[in-house]
């Protein structure tokens, strides 16, 4: 049978907005006197699965299908709206507010 002993606990958290999460603690953390075990509890991750790739990201308007191409990314969607339109506003189309349209149809 094997016995377990929690005698040190520590808590790392580690933040970014990369694929690659690292730290550097100073000083470093001393396992000198025992043998350890490191395991992971928790991992949590927000908005790290790409919603728009190579295959999905043409977005066409316009009577002349005009092409606007939206970065590759994890998006919401008031985030792809935004830039839509901003990409439309710089084309000088007036654009219309997605969000009312959708909501009244849904409703």
């Amino acid at each position: 049978m094997t016995q377990y002993s929690f005698d040190m606990s520590l808590t790392l958290t580690l933040t970014g907005g990369s694929s690659v999460l690292a730290v550097s603690y100073f000083p470093a953390i001393d396992l000198t006197d025992a043998d350890y075990e490191l395991g992971l509890t928790d991992f949590e991750t927000y908005h790290t699965i790409p919603n728009v790739n190579f295959s999905n990201n043409k977005f066409y308007f316009g009577n002349d299908d005009k092409e606007i191409t939206i970065p590759e990314g994890s998006y919401e969607l008031h985030a792809i709206n935004d830039y839509l339109k901003r990409a439309i506003l710089r084309d000088g189309t007036p654009a219309r507010d997605v969000e009312n349209d959708y909501d009244e149809e849904y409703q």
